[in-house]
């Protein structure tokens, strides 16, 4: 699947908006503020959802020269709560 239908694809399931990303291992991620969750769609078709992770934090990331850098400093070596899905 194409990245822009992907991103299509998710803006409807999850509810909320996902942004194209440059980057070697993210292809898209979303920001759901009503329940505090950030969505990240990593290469190899590994979804996350990040909980807990506020709008400033949000802001960040979409500011953050990496991604991926981000990512890994912020929410995956504090190990912060998320869900993990992969797509069919």
């Amino acid at each position: 699947m194409e990245q822009k239908e992907l991103i299509e694809l998710l803006n409807k399931d999850v509810g909320c908006q996902f942004y194209p990303c440059d980057s070697s291992n993210i292809v898209t991620y979303g920001y759901k503020e009503s329940d505090l969750s950030l969505w990240v769609v990593f290469k190899g078709n590994k979804v996350y959802q990040y909980k807990g992770v506020t709008k400033e934090q949000f802001q960040d990331l979409h500011q953050a020269e990496s991604k991926g850098k981000w990512v890994n400093i912020n929410l995956v070596k504090p190990k912060v709560n998320f869900q993990a899905y992969e797509l069919v």
